[in-house]
């Protein structure tokens, strides 16, 4: 199957699976787990070193994130060595087995993301036509992916107050421009709605239809404003390729919208 990488990311409480959405269709590998490497202070390994291993992490009560611990060899320094990889149970549950590093000479890869740890471990680069079954670039022609620019106005004296600023319009630039408004106005490029509750229920539907959104200032006002207000009339604001709604968190400079199956 010969398709594009759009977007990655996992998914799962207690078993995290990960979901690679491409431009035509979502694949799911449920068997990746989050692993790192433990650098002990002996160049030979034995079980005993497995089981003091085990035992340290019992007592800190750390064992129970362990899914399996395995010798293999590693080239740390251009040097082929014998190292432990710990395999965890949740991506989660990584940053706090990294107490082994107390016992350990130095841990290495515990800090790769999860999903960026799955891409690599399988050579699967972004915005590229990739052979999935066979596992190989088949072209570099930029993939052809639906794109655009995305912006709303709201009506307000001063700092906009989602609790009592509605919505007015959003404008859409894809090629082409669109506008989609519930005021007047006489335009050919104008789609006239009967209000702020139909307008939400457009702008859902009409972004749902591109692979990657751009905005000037989506994440600290567009999206937190447009999900504040989709929710006064009771509306998820479900932009996911799988009707998953759009995750926003508070970033260091203000916040960070996501969208699972988009490029943002």
């Amino acid at each position: 199957m010969i398709d594009a990488l759009i977007d990655a990311t996992y998914k799962g409480n207690e078993r995290a699976i990960i979901y690679l959405y491409l431009i035509n269709t979502i694949l799911k590998d449920k068997e990746f787990k989050p692993y790192f490497y433990v650098e002990l202070n002996k160049d030979e390994i034995d079980e005993e070193d497995i089981e003091n291993l085990k035992a340290f992490l019992l007592k800190k009560d750390l064992l129970k994130f362990v899914d399996n611990i395995e010798v293999v060899k590693k080239r740390i320094l251009k040097k082929e060595k014998n190292v432990l990889k710990i395999i965890s149970t949740y991506p989660k549950h990584v940053p706090k087995l990294r107490k082994v590093k107390e016992i350990a000479k130095e841990i290495y890869e515990h800090d790769i993301p999860f999903v960026k740890r799955y891409m690599i471990d399988n050579d699967i680069p972004p915005m590229t036509y990739f052979d999935f079954e066979k596992k190989k670039i088949v072209s570099n022609e930029i993939p052809k992916i639906k794109m655009v620019a995305f912006d709303i106005e709201v009506s307000a004296e001063g700092e906009p107050d989602y609790r009592k600023n509605p919505i007015i319009m959003a404008s859409f630039w894809d090629g082409e421009g669109k506008v989609i408004t519930y005021k007047d106005f006489n335009h050919e490029n104008v789609i006239k709605v009967k209000d702020e509750r139909e307008l939400i229920i457009k702008i859902i539907e009409t972004l749902g239809k591109y692979d990657i959104i751009f905005t000037y200032n989506g994440d600290n006002f567009d999206f937190p404003y447009l999900k504040k207000r989709a929710e006064v009339y009771g509306i998820k604001l479900k932009l996911g390729r799988e009707g998953e709604e759009v995750r926003i968190k508070r970033a260091a400079n203000g916040y960070q919208s996501y969208i699972p199956g988009s490029t943002y």
